[in-house]
């Protein structure tokens, strides 16, 4: 197992009295490589970033853990976030048929090169 892996801690902010996620990589100072989430869906998606990013695991534990707590606390409180179903993948907004033609723009005005001026004599 590498020394390196990502894991996400619940943290007291700063600013306030209210608990953050801090992830971060194990054994590893870098700034870069670690970061502060509101909610627990967003720190899972900066874990998956950082793994992007240095092809570390992630701790198991971790993935439980924001998992566990995204479902009993977060899930029916958090509404811009809402995956989308195979089905609303499948089916467009809005039918192609229905959608205007765009209209023909005029021709911008500007330089001519000379060309086209002499296309224009013509």
């Amino acid at each position: 197992m590498s020394q390196y892996s990502i894991v996400a801690e619940m943290v007291q902010s700063n600013k306030s009295e209210n608990n953050v996620w801090f992830v971060y990589v194990t054994g590893c100072d870098n700034p870069e490589l670690q970061g502060y989430c509101k909610h627990a869906i967003k720190a899972m998606q900066f874990c998956f970033v950082l793994k992007a990013r240095t092809q570390y695991p992630i701790e198991d534990s971790t993935m439980e853990q924001l998992k566990s707590y995204y479902a009993e606390n977060e899930k029916g409180k958090l509404q811009w976030y809402k995956p989308r179903t195979p089905k609303e993948e499948a089916q467009p907004t809005e039918a192609v048929e229905e959608q205007p033609a765009p209209e023909a723009k005029p021709a911008r005005r500007g330089r001519r090169s000379k060309k086209q001026i002499e296309e224009v004599a013509a």
